[in-house]
């Protein structure tokens, strides 16, 4: 299978943070970091507020995947809600229809990627890969290295460390406590190159993991993005995308078979493709039948069919 790597650069949501932002980070950070008073609070949060996502945003988010012998990356960066956007259409394009998600250590990069998206008002669907909401780590459906590389260990091993240590890959990461300090400093390359510099282990170490040759030759693009729309996505596509089907999608479907005036045959066709596709299928009519779900939604599309 191949895959569509991911990672987030994060850092502080709010400058000149004061307030009640400042006073509930100081509540639940005091112990912890060791915070005196809201001055103390006030430092700590240009340091660490971009480990978690109610207190930091995205910077940037650099995608990437192999071609042949080269890995391709992009930057993503600007306006947050754009940032998201535009990845989820990234993945919602035909070309990654059949590519898995992957990343290091999910249990930072989803809960991050929901909220935010959640803050900047998004209702588009995460790809099934990229959810974790009411998830445990067995029933997540992308490939999270983190967890594949750690095994039954105890310990906790850095993607640079696993990079450098193990597989001897040379790394120029910036150290995760320095990204506010060089975004105020508008060092952007250094935080861009450290961002493509990952992207490249992370997609080596997969590499290492599996055996294969690692890859060195590489194409960068860096976007600065603003105003980003959503894309609309064929319906049956978002079907195959997401595995799921709602009660507005099946109206939708109605709709177009009703439109396009399909022979029996090519209703049959139809109901064959959507059956393939969804392999898993969240949805309940208020009905207690011995059938799946999936049988309850192809009966009732046959029927309404059979009444045209």
């Amino acid at each position: 299978m191949e895959n569509l790597y991911f990672k987030l650069t994060t850092i502080p949501q709010t400058e000149g943070v004061i307030g009640k932002e400042l006073e509930l980070y100081f509540n639940k950070y005091q112990e912890s970091n060791k915070l005196e008073d809201l001055n103390q609070a006030k430092e700590d949060y240009y340091l660490n507020a971009g480990k978690n996502p109610l207190f930091g945003k995205i910077y940037s988010l650099t995608v990437g995947f192999v071609n042949g012998n080269e890995a391709r990356i992009s930057v993503l960066k600007g306006d947050e809600k754009s940032i998201i956007q535009e990845f989820i259409n990234i993945y919602n394009r035909d070309y990654f229809e059949k590519y898995q998600i992957a990343g290091w250590n999910f249990s930072f990069l989803l809960p991050f990627l929901r909220i935010r998206a959640k803050k900047n008002k998004m209702h588009q669907k995460l790809h099934k890969d990229c959810e974790d909401l009411g998830k445990k780590p067995w029933t997540i459906t992308g490939l999270d290295l983190f967890d594949m590389w750690k095994g039954l260990g105890w310990f906790q091993s850095s993607l640079e460390e696993v990079a450098y240590l193990t597989f001897e890959l040379e790394t120029n990461f910036v150290d995760g406590k320095d990204i506010y300090n060089l975004y105020k400093a508008e060092a952007f390359d250094k935080l861009d190159n450290s961002s493509v510099d990952e992207m490249m282990a992370l997609i080596n170490i997969h590499k290492g993991i599996k055996g294969e040759d690692f890859i060195t030759e590489k194409s960068v693009s860096v976007q600065i993005l603003e105003d980003v729309k959503e894309v609309e996505v064929p319906l049956l596509q978002k079907l195959f995308a997401t595995k799921t089907i709602t009660k507005e999608d099946k109206e939708k479907l109605k709709e177009i078979l009703k439109k396009n005036k399909l022979s029996k045959k090519e209703k049959d066709i139809v109901l064959d493709l959507i059956r393939s596709a969804l392999a898993i299928v969240d949805v309940n009519f208020g009905k207690v039948t011995n059938q799946t779900p999936l049988d309850m939604i192809i009966n009732q599309l046959k029927q309404d069919f059979e009444s045209n």
